[in-house]
C-alpha cells in the first residue's frame, strides 16, 4: 500500500514539474477561514490613569481592540477604570476615582499579583497582564471566546423622571448564588491636555471610561432595578452601560450585556 501511495505522489510531482507548477498550487479560490461562533464573553477591565508614561499605549490597545470585536459583532466589551493613586504625582486625572483604585487593589489580593500597577489589564476576573501587551489581550479574548457563558443578561431602561440619573432594569438567567451584577456606565471620545506629570505637553485620548459604577448583590429572583448618576457634561451618545455577572469576590465573570443611552 505505501508503494502505491508513494507511486502515485511520484506521478504527481512529474506531472507539475512538466507543467512548470510548484507543488503548493492550488487551483481556485483559497476557502475562506472558518470562524466558531463565540460560546462566552469578554470584559477587559484595564486599570489607567493619565498621569502614567506608560498608560496611553496601553489606552490605545483597549480602543483598537474593542473596535475590532465590534467590527466582527464579537461579545467583547472593554472597561477603562482611572485609578486616583497617580494623582499626587503631579497631575490630578479628572476620571479617576478612589473605589476604581480598591477595586484594583482587591484583585492583587484575589489574583496574588502582588500589588496594583498601571498599566493592568484583568480579563473575565481571573487573568492579568499588563495592559499593553497585545499578544496577551489576544490569548485571553480568545480563552473567554471559546468558553460557555453560565449566566444571560438583559438589560432595558426604565422611566425615569430625573435629568441626572437614569434607571436600569436587569434580568439575569442562571444560578446567582453567590453572584454580583456590575453595571458600568461608560463614556468614549474623551479628550485632556494634559499640563503637569509624566504626560506633560500631550493630549490623550480615551475611549470606555468608566464614568460611574454600582455592584449588586443577586437574588433568587434574578431580576432588580438600579438608579445610575450621571456624571455633569456625560454625552449620553457616546455613553452606555455594561453590565456583567461576577463572583462574589472578584470571581470569574460569566455574562455580559451593553445597553447604548441613545439609540
Amino acid at each position: 500500500m505505501n508503494k502505491v501511495v508513494g507511486a502515485l505522489a511520484l506521478v504527481f510531482l512529474v506531472g507539475w514539474a512538466l507543467m512548470g507548477v510548484s507543488p503548493n498550487y492550488q487551483v481556485g479560490p483559497l476557502e475562506e477561514e472558518v470562524v466558531a461562533e463565540p460560546k462566552g464573553i469578554v470584559i477587559m477591565e484595564l486599570f489607567t490613569s493619565e498621569g502614567c508614561s506608560s498608560c496611553p499605549p496601553a489606552d490605545r490597545l483597549l480602543i483598537q481592540t474593542m473596535e475590532e470585536a465590534l467590527t466582527k459583532g464579537l461579545p467583547v466589551y472593554g472597561l477603562s477604570f482611572h485609578v486616583d493613586y497617580w494623582n499626587y504625582l503631579g497631575w490630578k486625572d479628572p476620571y479617576s476615582q478612589k473605589a476604581f483604585s480598591d477595586r484594583q487593589r482587591a484583585y492583587a489580593r484575589r489574583l496574588g499579583n502582588g500589588g496594583p500597577y498601571t498599566p493592568q489589564m484583568v480579563v473575565n476576573g481571573k487573568r492579568e497582564f499588563v495592559g499593553s501587551r497585545q499578544g496577551e489581550a489576544s490569548m485571553a479574548m480568545q480563552a473567554g471566546l471559546e468558553e460557555a457563558a453560565l449566566h444571560q443578561l438583559q438589560l432595558s431602561m426604565r422611566p425615569h423622571l430625573a435629568k441626572d440619573s437614569l434607571k436600569i432594569a436587569w434580568e439575569v438567567t442562571g444560578e446567582t448564588d453567590h453572584q454580583v451584577l456590575n453595571l458600568a456606565l461608560t463614556e468614549s471620545k474623551l479628550s485632556q491636555h494634559i499640563n503637569r506629570g509624566e504626560n506633560r505637553g500631550r493630549t490623550l485620548t480615551h475611549d470606555h471610561v468608566v464614568r460611574n459604577f454600582r455592584s449588586v448583590r443577586l437574588d433568587k429572583s434574578g431580576r432588580g432595578e438600579v438608579v445610575l448618576a450621571l456624571p455633569p457634561g456625560l454625552k449620553k451618545a457616546h455613553s452606555r452601560v455594561i453590565g456583567y455577572v461576577q463572583k462574589l469576590g472578584l470571581g470569574k465573570i460569566s455574562g455580559a450585556a451593553a445597553l447604548p443611552l441613545e439609540p
